[in-house]
C-alpha cells in the first residue's frame, strides 16, 4: 500500500467547515443547532458518497486496519472503494444496486460489480478483508456476509446494536464468532451513532 500526502475527498471537503463539537457528548458533528437544511444536506450528500463522514482520520483509520486487498459488497456509491484505491488497497466493490438504490442514487465513483453481496464475497479469496459498511436495519444480508466471508478479519463500519445496521442474527455472529480489536469514532452526523470497529475471526480459522 502507498501513503498518499494528498488525496481526493469531496465529501469531507463539503462538510469540514460546517464541523462543531456536540453540546452534550463533546463529539465533533455536522448538522448541529442551527443548520436548519441538515436534513436536507445529510440525505443529499449520504446519497453521493456514503452514510458515514469520510474525515481524514476515519479515513486513516479504516486504510490503517484493512490491508492491502478488500472485498466491499455493500459499496452503494462505491466512495470507500475510491478512497481506499487512491491508497494503494485493491478493491473488490460490488452492490446490489450500484449508484442507484434509495440510499445512494447519484451515480458511482468507479466502477461497481452488479452482484449479490454472498455471490461478491465467496468469489474473493479470503486474504480480503470485508468491509461492512451500513448493512441495512433489519434485513439479513449483514448476517449472511459474516457468513460466508472466509477470511479473518471484518472492518464494519455503520451504528452499533440496536441502531440502524443489520439484524439480531448478524449482532449475535459478530458477538460469539469475531473479537473485537480496534474502533473509532468518526465525525458523525447529528443525531446519528456511528463508528468503525475492526473485528478478527475469534482463534483465527475460518468456518
Amino acid at each position: 500500500m502507498s501513503a498518499p500526502t494528498t488525496y481526493a475527498n469531496p465529501y469531507w471537503d463539503k462538510v469540514k467547515d460546517s464541523v462543531t463539537i456536540d453540546h452534550w457528548d463533546k463529539n465533533p458533528v455536522v448538522g448541529g443547532i442551527g443548520m436548519l437544511d441538515k436534513f436536507t444536506a445529510r440525505h443529499d450528500l449520504v446519497s453521493e458518497y456514503a452514510w458515514t463522514i469520510t474525515d481524514p482520520a476515519t479515513v486513516a483509520f479504516v486504510v490503517e486496519h484493512c490491508g492491502p486487498q478488500v472485498v466491499d459488497p455493500l459499496a452503494g456509491s462505491g466512495y470507500w472503494a475510491w478512497l481506499l484505491g487512491q491508497h494503494g488497497i485493491d478493491v473488490a466493490a460490488s452492490d446490489l444496486k450500484p449508484g442507484a438504490s434509495q440510499w445512494h442514487s447519484h451515480g458511482v465513483h468507479l466502477p461497481v460489480v452488479n452482484e449479490e453481496g454472498p455471490i461478491a464475497v465467496r468469489a474473493t479469496g479470503p486474504e480480503r478483508t470485508l468491509l461492512l459498511s451500513w448493512p441495512p436495519y433489519s434485513d439479513p444480508i449483514g448476517a449472511r456476509l459474516v457468513q460466508v466471508y472466509r477470511g479473518d478479519r471484518i472492518v464494519y463500519i455503520g451504528e452499533g446494536p440496536y441502531g440502524c445496521c443489520g439484524d439480531d442474527d448478524m449482532w449475535e455472529r459478530l458477538e460469539s464468532g469475531w473479537t473485537e480489536v480496534a474502533s473509532h469514532r468518526p465525525v458523525q452526523w447529528h443525531g446519528l451513532r456511528d463508528w468503525v470497529t475492526v473485528y478478527e475471526r475469534a482463534g483465527g480459522v475460518a468456518r
